[in-house]
């Protein structure tokens, strides 16, 4: 996953072996996901961080 936002953080929302998790992207930034985690969520936040 990649945040091309400027100013606005990303948060994730998915499934690793059916335990829901969330993790936080700062603007310009991204993330890998494994075969086994599933997106299935995205938020997106007037913050320049985490």
């Amino acid at each position: 996953m990649y945040n091309t936002r400027n100013d606005d953080r990303a948060w994730l929302r998915y499934t690793d072996n059916g335990q829901t998790n969330y993790t936080c992207l700062n603007p310009n930034s991204r993330d890998y996901f494994d075969g086994q985690e599933v997106l299935t969520g995205i938020k997106i936040e007037s913050a320049s961080h985490c």
